[in-house]
């Protein structure tokens, strides 16, 4: 949930969660209203509490002692702050959110998380497997619709418009990033994304791109000649990478990137 603010209290296996919304914006911004209305039941946090309550609520915690866990590390790149640079060097949240504990509670222990929260993600619930497997479908269907429609004369901005509505036709409401489509000099250039070369008889073409199911994202790259028919040089580079990339598969669970969408 954005702008919320989740507390764990691991002594009494608590979670408490923060946030400020109503019925009315919820509906106006075409969201669900339910998360106002019955907190409980759509997130399945059994404490929640208006946003201004995080302070008291927390300063009750610490009080009783202990040490507290939080992230220092931005869940996305922030391109507003750059902490390493010389030039810029500020905190970013995460790590501005450790020092005010530090400082508004002397003495208090505070450590990373960061790494525990990404080791726990590695294990996937039944139901997050359910959305993962849906967003692979959805992605691996828009990539055949976009190996068919694909032929010299076309924009590659075309496939990427194409990519789009066989994704968001079929309930997905964003994609993972942006599609990201090369071919010719421009296979050299990793997240190409200019979608703006005309598609010429003999070019070979890298499409990678794929949708957010509810929140769930999988990653599918193909590449095929725009003509649909492979060059013996076309084919021999492109059995290579299919080899190269089964064999570093680890115990099936990565496929062929060339070669899955065949």
């Amino acid at each position: 949930m954005p702008d919320a603010v989740l507390l764990v209290d691991g002594k009494k296996r608590e979670s408490h969660l923060f946030y400020t919304t109503s019925e009315d914006y919820l509906k106006g911004e075409g969201q669900s209203p339910e998360i106002a209305t019955n907190p409980e039941e759509a997130t399945g946090i059994e404490f929640w509490h208006k946003a201004d309550q995080f302070g008291p609520v927390l300063s009750a915690r610490i009080a009783e002692g202990g040490l507290v866990y939080t992230p220092f590390t931005a869940e996305e790149f922030n391109n507003d702050v750059a902490t390493s640079s010389e030039w810029d060097g500020r905190l970013n949240r995460e790590q501005q959110f450790a020092r005010v504990l530090k400082d508004k509670y002397l003495g208090l222990e505070v450590k990373d998380c960061s790494q525990l929260i990404w080791d726990l993600r590695m294990i996937k619930s039944p139901a997050e497997i359910v959305k993962m497997k849906m967003a692979g479908k959805i992605g691996a269907e828009a990539m055949n619709a976009v190996m068919k429609a694909a032929c010299p004369g076309m924009y590659e901005y075309e496939l990427s418009s194409l990519f789009e509505y066989e994704c968001m036709r079929k309930g997905c409401q964003e994609m993972a990033f942006e599609v990201i489509i090369s071919s010719a000099e421009n296979h050299k250039y990793l997240h190409y994304a200019q979608h703006n070369r005309l598609l010429t008889d003999g070019d070979f073409l890298v499409v990678d791109a794929v949708p957010a199911w509810e929140d769930y994202d999988t990653d599918i790259s193909i590449s095929f000649p725009v003509n649909g028919k492979f060059t013996p040089r076309q084919k021999e580079i492109y059995e290579a990478c299919k080899t190269v990339s089964l064999a570093c598969s680890v115990n099936g669970c990565i496929r062929s990137m060339t070669g899955l969408y065949r």
